[in-house]
């Protein structure tokens, strides 16, 4: 993991809105405190691949994996633009409500099983 990288954001490529999320997340992040990494191509020993298709997940450059609203929480603290929603972000981690927000959000997703590059789909 680079030095500056505090994250490491595991998305599903098929999902058109969590690849909408990470190009935002890629343009607020002004010091590349995250890397994105398509969970369907990626792998990594510590990330449940099954578990990261249905949520959004992460890992620290600690080793510590989040799933979900989890992650959503932990990238209020790493990107500064987001800082100032980490009292909102706690308060929906510890009322558990942003975890069932996030779920409901989950579920309505639209997955594209296809594959699209410049020059090919499969």
């Amino acid at each position: 993991m680079h030095k500056s990288i505090k994250l490491t954001l595991y998305i599903d490529g098929w999902c058109i809105l969590c690849k909408a999320f990470a190009k935002k997340l890629t343009n607020l992040d002004k010091h590349n405190y995250i890397a994105i990494e398509d969970i369907r191509t990626a792998s990594h020993p510590f990330i449940d691949a099954e578990k990261a298709i249905k949520a959004l997940a992460s890992i620290d450059r600690n080793g510590n994996v989040y799933y979900g609203f989890d992650t959503i929480h932990e990238l209020c603290f790493i990107l500064p633009i987001l800082f100032m929603f980490s009292p909102i972000s706690y308060i929906l981690k510890i009322s558990r409500l942003g975890s069932f927000l996030y779920n409901e959000l989950a579920i309505r997703r639209d997955i594209v099983p296809l594959h699209c590059d410049e020059k090919k789909c499969e």
